[in-house]
Parts: C-alpha cells; structure tokens; sequence
C-alpha cells in the first residue's frame, strides 16, 4: 500500500504540480505597455515573479531557462529600486501596501497617490517616452508548433521532409535549441495550416533588455 501511494505521488501527483507551474510561469511576461492595467500587472505579478526568479536562481534552485528571463527579471528588480527610491513617504507606504497586496481602505487621498505614483512609474518604466517590444523564445515557439503538428498528427520525420530540412533539426528547433530560420517556420505553418501571425501572437512575450537597458547574462554558477 505505501509503494503503491509513494508511485501515485512521484508518477502522478509531481508531475501534474510540476507542469501547473510550470504552465502558470509561462503565462508570467515581462511585457508592459504605459497604461494603468500593466501598471497594476506590472506591481501585482511581474515585480513578484521578477524577485522570486533572481532569488531562487541565486540560490541555485532556478535556471531561469527562459528565453531572456534573466535580463528581463533584473530590469524589473532595478526599475522597483529606482521608483521607490523616486516615491515620498506616504506614496512608498501605499505602494508597498499594493505589492503586498494589502488593504488600503484607510487612505482618503488614494486615487490622488496612486496616480502619482503611476506617473513615477511611467518615467522609470519608459525614460524619454520609448516603447518597450516583444520577442520570441525559441522554446516556447517550437513547443507551439511541435503542438500543432501533433495534433495534425504528422510524423517528424514527414514534417521535415516536406519542408526539406533534416529529422534531427525539426527535433531542435521543436526543443528549441536553436532559433529557427524564417522560411522554415513558414513552411511549418503551411504544412499545418496554422497562420503565421496567429502564432507568433500567442507567443510573443516582453523583452525589455534591448530596448533601452543593457542586456546582462546570468552569472556562471560554481559546480
């Protein structure tokens, strides 16, 4: 009965928690426009998942696999420094007390400090008025299209037969270990009959270290 249970948790249970997250990650991006709903998803879930992400990749728990997730958590994390370190007192306690996400019933002046303080946000956020742009992961780009050749149920080795590149490169490009070139993912998506730009859409995710910050890379760890 207990090796019975101890297979149900490792074989069941850990892999459908492991995959939640997972799947719940992916969902996290770092890309924000200048309006107030980014803002409040900028404060409520990319700051949280920012500091998480560098804490655990420094304690060695993270990779931080994702296509630029290092880049992009460090940007946010000094982008929080710089805009409390711009806040008064009473626009720095309000904003603690919303990341946190506590109640601020008690403040009369609210709407009058949260929009100061979204104005702050706006000069940190995007200095001299620049617009913020998106990219693509490799990985997340070829598990969308791995996605829909398997529901099309087609071979890999079909796949890539038709569209005149080896087995074993379709199998990388679907791990995404490599960027994949354009007229390949355009033939993909014919042999798929999936819509280039719908695709790319659903994918598209923040990248914010080419744009005005410089691009970092996450530091070696010691083995």
């Amino acid at each position: 009965m207990t090796y019975a249970l101890l297979c149900f948790v490792l074989l069941v249970v850990f892999p459908l928690d492991y995959y939640r997250l997972l799947s719940d990650r992916w969902y996290v991006n770092y890309f924000i426009r200048k309006n107030k709903d980014d803002f409040r998803r900028w404060y409520r879930r990319i700051v949280p998942y920012a500091l998480a992400d560098l804490k655990q990749f420094k304690a060695g728990k993270s990779s931080l696999v994702f296509h630029d997730d290092y880049d992009n958590a460090l940007i946010v994390k000094n982008e929080l420094s710089e805009l409390r370190n711009q806040l008064s007192g009473r626009q720095l306690e309000l904003f603690d007390k919303l990341v946190a996400q506590k109640s601020v019933f008690e403040y009369d002046d609210f709407m009058r400090l949260y929009n100061d303080i979204y104005t702050v946000w706006e000069k940190v956020c995007f200095p001299d008025d620049r617009c913020q742009l998106k990219t693509v992961s490799p990985v997340m780009l070829g598990g969308e299209l791995r996605r829909r050749r398997m529901e099309k149920n087609i071979p890999t080795k079909h796949a890539a037969e038709i569209v005149g590149i080896d087995e074993f490169t379709l199998y990388d490009y679907e791990e995404g270990r490599h960027y994949m070139r354009v007229d390949v993912f355009f033939r993909l998506c014919q042999v798929y009959k999936a819509d280039p730009t719908e695709v790319l859409n659903k994918i598209a995710h923040g990248f914010r270290g080419n744009t005005y910050h410089k691009k970092m890379s996450p530091p070696k760890r010691a083995r």
